[in-house]
C-alpha cells in the first residue's frame, strides 16, 4: 500500500511540536527563552522529520532520534556554564514533553474520528481536513501554555542565572533559591550568596584560589572587600569570609536585575546538581 506524505505539512507539524516542547521545557526548568534560538531549533527538528522519511527504519533510528534531540536542546538552551548533567536533564525533559504532546494529539484525533460528519469525508479521502489540524494545533498550544505555567508554579525548585563580576573577572552559573538560606552581614544587613568553592578560581587572582585568612592579609585589594559573617548551624558555630563584588546580576526567564549582596564560597559536593550557587529568597523579585 502506497502512502502519500506531504513534506511541507510534516515540517510544519513537527516545527510546531518542537517549539511547544521547548517552551514547555523552559517553563518547567526555569530556563531563559530565546525566540530566535527556539525558532532555529524547531526548524532543525522539522527538517529532520522530513529527512527521516528517507532513512532506513531500524534499531539505530531510535538512537539517532535521541542524538538529534540533544542537538535541538543544545541549539535552544546550551551555554558555556551548562554541564553534561544539565544537558541530560534538558534532553530528558524534551523527550517527555514530546511524548506528552504526541499522546494528546493522538487522543484528540481518535476522539474526533468517532464523531459524525463532517468527519465522514475521511472515508472517501486520505487527506485530513484542515479544520481538524487547526483544532488540534490550537488545543495543543493552549495545553502547553497553561500546563507549563501550572507545573512551573507547582515546581518546588526555583533556579536563576547568576552572574558575579569582581575586578574585571566574571563568573556565571545556575543558582538555586533556598527559602532556608538566611545568611546576612551583621553590620549592614546585606544578604550573602553562597557559591561553590570551584567558582573561586573564576573570580579571584590565579594565586588566590580560596578565600582564607592568609589570602585576605596578603591581598590588599581583596581585604577592602572582605566581610566576616557569623554562621550558626544546629551543631556548631563558625565564620564565613564573604566578598563584596563589583556587580551581581540575577536573571530569570523574563528579566535581569542587579542585586546588592555579598558572595561567599563553600563546598556543595554536588548536592545542588547543576546549580553552583544558593541565593536567599529576599533577592528574588
Amino acid at each position: 500500500m502506497q502512502q502519500t506524505v506531504y513534506g511541507d505539512l510534516l515540517f510544519l507539524i513537527n516545527f510546531s511540536m518542537d517549539f511547544l516542547c521547548l517552551f514547555l521545557v523552559a517553563k518547567l526548568l526555569s530556563r531563559p527563552m530565546s525566540p530566535f534560538r527556539f525558532v532555529l531549533a524547531a526548524a532543525l527538528g522539522g527538517i529532520y522529520s522530513v529527512l527521516s522519511l528517507f532513512l532506513p527504519q531500524s534499531g539505530l533510528f531510535a538512537i539517532l532520534d535521541i542524538l538529534f534531540c540533544a542537538v535541538i536542546c543544545s541549539v535552544a538552551f546550551a551555554s558555556r556554564e551548562d554541564s553534561w548533567r544539565s544537558m541530560l536533564t534538558l534532553c530528558a525533559a524534551h523527550l517527555l514533553s514530546s511524548v506528552l504532546l504526541g499522546g494528546i494529539m493522538t487522543a484528540i484525533f481518535v476522539l474526533l474520528n468517532r464523531l459524525s460528519p463532517p468527519l465522514d469525508e475521511l472515508g472517501q479521502s486520505t487527506d485530513i481536513p484542515p479544520w481538524i489540524l487547526i483544532a488540534v494545533a490550537l488545543f495543543s498550544a493552549f495545553t502547553s501554555l497553561f500546563g507549563g505555567r501550572f507545573l512551573h508554579k507547582k515546581a518546588k525548585r526555583r533556579t536563576f542565572r547568576l552572574e558575579v563580576r569582581l575586578g574585571g573577572r566574571k563568573a556565571t552559573c545556575l543558582a538555586f533559591c533556598d527559602s532556608g538560606h538566611l545568611l546576612r552581614d551583621p553590620l549592614d544587613g546585606r544578604c550573602v550568596i553562597l557559591l561553590d568553592s570551584g567558582m573561586a578560581s573564576l573570580l579571584l587572582p590565579a594565586d588566590r584560589k580560596n578565600v582564607d585568612l592568609s589570602s585576605i592579609q596578603n591581598t590588599e585589594s581583596l581585604a577592602r572587600r572582605v566581610r566576616i559573617i557569623p554562621v550558626k548551624t544546629a551543631n556548631a558555630e563558625s565564620v564565613l569570609y564573604a566578598l563584596r563584588p563589583d556587580c551581581i546580576l540575577l536573571k530569570d526567564e523574563k528579566q535581569t536585575h542587579t542585586v546588592d549582596a555579598l558572595v561567599g564560597f563553600t563546598e556543595f559536593g554536588g548536592a545542588l546538581n547543576e546549580c553552583k550557587a544558593l541565593i536567599p529568597p529576599e533577592l528574588v523579585i
